[in-house]
């Protein structure tokens, strides 16, 4: 572990930051929700624009040079080697529908290399982090992944993609179904970022989506390989910032999750 972090004055900004935007959105959580949609079944709120407004604002008011990558206004550019990846409600069906299962996840690159992640649930009261060889944390206690050794025992998550409705093409059912009848069990939560965290914190025991943003998971990709775990593209190489299909567990089962994942897909 390094004994000082280089953007800690950044990290804390951060952190207020998205504390205060998931204020703004607990705020408005019971009010009739403005909703349009992106394809069939991907949803977006005023909620999901107003927190993203005030991350841009914050983020670009303190440092106009950065660049920002977020879900809703796409990429904007900067002139330093400084970038945030932001996604201002994770889980926005959730949200729609007063489910607590949403958060913020916020991301901190400096030469593309992830320094910092961040994601908040403000639903329910958690707040998780972590910084580049510091470790993560879960409201300041630290986490680490799980100890299960074995798939038979294994408690995993999933997420399927929005084309779901509007194309075969990248199919999570074949996994879904192979890992339901083999694993100790399969839950679907709605949120990416929470699952990753929760793969952090050892909740669960391994991970796999299709087609994921980096907005989706850079914040909880720091958080897993902070906590002890292992990320990676479906292929077991390194995630690049772009559309991704991901693992992430424990280093035990991670070989078992990839082989099957190879084999089915």
């Amino acid at each position: 572990m390094k004994s000082t972090f280089p953007f800690e004055s950044t990290f804390q900004l951060g952190l207020n930051w998205i504390q205060e935007a998931g204020s703004l959105i607990m705020t408005s959580i019971e009010q009739p929700r403005n909703i349009e949609k992106k394809g069939i079944i991907d949803l977006v709120t005023d909620a999901d624009k107003a927190s993203e407004s005030l991350l841009l604002e914050r983020i670009l008011h303190q440092f106009p040079h950065h660049s920002v990558l977020s879900e809703e206004c796409g990429c904007i550019a900067g002139q330093s080697a400084h970038q945030w990846i932001l996604d201002p409600i994770d889980g926005t069906t959730n949200y729609s529908r007063r489910l607590p299962f949403f958060c913020i996840s916020m991301g901190y690159q400096v030469d593309h290399q992830t320094q910092f992640g961040i994601v908040y649930a403000p639903a329910i009261h958690q707040l998780y982090y972590a910084k580049l060889g510091f470790g993560a944390f879960r409201n300041r206690s630290q986490i680490h992944t799980s100890s299960t050794t074995v798939l038979q025992d294994a408690f995993l998550t999933t997420g399927f993609p929005y084309t779901l409705h509007s194309t075969e093409q990248h199919n999570n059912m074949p996994l879904f179904s192979y890992f339901s009848s083999h694993a100790l069990a399969v839950r679907r939560l709605g949120s990416a970022a929470l699952d990753l965290c929760y793969v952090a914190e050892g909740i669960f025991d391994g991970y796999w989506e299709i087609s994921l943003q980096p907005w989706d998971f850079v914040a909880g990709q720091l958080l897993v390989q902070e906590a002890g775990g292992i990320v990676s593209a479906f292929s077991g190489e390194s995630l690049p910032l772009a559309k991704s299909s991901i693992i992430a567990s424990n280093h035990a089962i991670f070989p078992a999750m990839k082989e099957i994942i190879q084999q089915l897909c």
